[in-house]
């Protein structure tokens, strides 16, 4: 992202180029893939950046129940979402408070599993 704010690129770009990818990642993938999450949450952050944050949660949730349904509640691609997930609902304000305390304790035990099994 860094490198294309760099070269005079917006986040405007990054969105309609992000709705692409998650286009033909669904379209190749299926909707149920790894590629297809990534490609939502590229989504969401753009969204993010163009201060949609409401959508962005929309599309991260969205990301996350694919990588749940993927992979289980613990693994390093679902706690990236949750993290990522809670920095969206944050940035909406102190009604979501709740929400985003919610999805960093669901993260924070996929961290510990992680960082147990780089220590084996």
């Amino acid at each position: 992202f860094f490198f294309l704010e760099a070269n005079g690129r917006s986040w405007g770009t990054v969105y309609e180029l992000s709705q692409q990818a998650f286009a033909l990642s669904q379209a190749v993938c299926g909707p149920l893939h790894r590629s297809t999450a990534l490609a939502l949450e590229l989504l969401a952050r753009s969204l993010f950046h163009l201060g949609d944050c409401q959508a962005a949660a929309n599309q991260q949730t969205k990301a996350l129940a694919i990588h749940e349904q993927l992979g289980g509640f613990d693994t390093p691609d679902a706690a990236a979402a949750h993290s990522s997930l809670a920095t969206y609902l944050h940035k909406l304000g102190q009604a979501a408070a709740q929400a985003q305390a919610e999805h960093v304790a669901s993260a924070a035990p996929a961290t510990r599993t992680q960082q147990q099994q780089q220590q084996q």
